[in-house]
């Protein structure tokens, strides 16, 4: 089992390179090396087929190759029944289906998965920062479809409830201010986004 999800980040790792660096062609190639592999090791439906899939179907989003894209889509959502409701890693699944259906221009589906994690409070609890995660994903795509004000409600949230304290969150909620010329509030909050990074900083270190 080590060995395979060794192997599995190596495709992984290189296919995700390729994709920051716009070589989705290539990025193709390590993603389906990387979903055969699992496949062909009884590890269909791990949370690693889940991240492979799902970054397939944002290359071929980028791709423009439509035909691809629901085919895989496709798998993923019914990858959906094969997972027990309420579990951690139902919850994961979720998640990450939101990060998909936001980075692919789904922003309703994407919010509707989010919230749907949401619904299973006791197990989101168990999940180091995933109420945070899940709330900033949720503001962004509040944002895209236009509701500003349940972009700035989720992004104020995320950051109450952020153990690690991430600079990202904070500035996010900071450009959503902008957006709406609260600048009183958007004074106060650059002295926290400060401090949030510079911890992020000395952590580092």
């Amino acid at each position: 089992v080590e060995q395979l999800e060794i192997t599995w980040r190596t495709l992984y790792s290189a296919g995700l390179q390729k994709f920051n660096s716009h070589n989705y062609n290539a990025a193709q190639k390590d993603f389906l090396s990387a979903i055969e592999l699992l496949q062909n090791n009884d590890a269909s439906g791990s949370r690693y087929h889940i991240y492979a899939l799902i970054k397939l179907a944002e290359g071929y989003y980028a791709l423009k190759d439509d035909a691809n894209l629901k085919k895989t889509t496709d798998k993923i959502t019914e990858l959906k029944k094969s997972i027990r409701p309420g579990s951690k890693k139902y919850l994961d699944y979720l998640y990450n289906l939101g990060i998909y259906y936001s980075n692919t221009g789904e922003y309703k589906a994407g919010s509707e998965a989010l919230s749907e994690a949401e619904t299973y409070n006791t197990t989101l609890s168990q999940i180091p920062n995933m109420q945070s995660m899940i709330k900033h994903r949720k503001a962004l795509c509040y944002y895209c479809l236009g509701d500003i004000q349940n972009a700035i409600a989720n992004e104020e949230l995320s950051i109450a409830f952020d153990n690690n304290k991430e600079a990202d969150n904070i500035e996010s909620l900071i450009y959503y201010l902008y957006k709406t010329d609260d600048w009183a509030k958007l004074e106060e909050t650059l002295t926290t986004c400060f401090d949030y990074a510079r911890e992020s900083v000395l952590r580092a270190f």
